[in-house]
């Protein structure tokens, strides 16, 4: 599981957050005192601070957790692999007309669940992007080749714009 904080942060702040983050892991700590990030269990994580306007900067916080054994393991870029293949195949099914099948789907969304499981990975939009697999689900069980079509659409278009907000 990954972990991400974004401070604006003055040059003392900044300074502060630094000492704070030495005493949690010279200590032995389980929390940055005052920022809200959790050491425990916390393997590997990256600093990256950007000069902006004035004299305050942008802190970034990024951090990767060890496996807590429920399926972790498997990690957010295998799966996402995986649901890559599965995607393909329903949206070539959706583009010729055909309605994709059952079993394909049901595998599909036990892994888009799964996924939006996973905390830093675009948050804010599992919620919608739940509900376009909802939608796409229903229009495959009517057998609506249409709605299945605009639901593949829908999903491909917050795919893209998912994708593009990562990089």
């Amino acid at each position: 599981m990954k972990t991400k904080s974004i401070w604006t942060l003055s040059r003392g702040e900044t300074a502060r957050f630094l000492r704070a983050l030495a005493t949690a892991i010279e200590e032995g700590e389980s929390e940055v005192n005052g920022f809200g990030i959790q050491l425990a269990e916390l393997i590997k994580f990256k600093l990256k601070f950007t000069q902006l306007a004035g004299d305050t900067l942008e802190v970034k916080f990024s951090g990767r957790f060890a496996p807590t054994g429920e399926d972790d393991d498997e990690g957010y870029s295998k799966l996402k692999k995986r649901m890559q293949v599965y995607w393909r195949s329903i949206r070539q099914s959706a583009e010729q007309g055909e309605i994709p099948s059952q079993e394909l789907l049901s595998v599909f969304l036990v892994d888009a669940r799964r996924m939006t499981t996973f905390a830093g990975y675009g948050d804010p939009y599992y919620s919608v992007f739940l509900e376009s697999c909802r939608r796409l689900e229903e229009a495959i069980a009517a057998g609506d080749v249409a709605e299945i079509q605009a639901a593949v659409q829908a999903l491909d278009a917050q795919k893209k714009a998912c994708h593009g907000r990562s990089k």
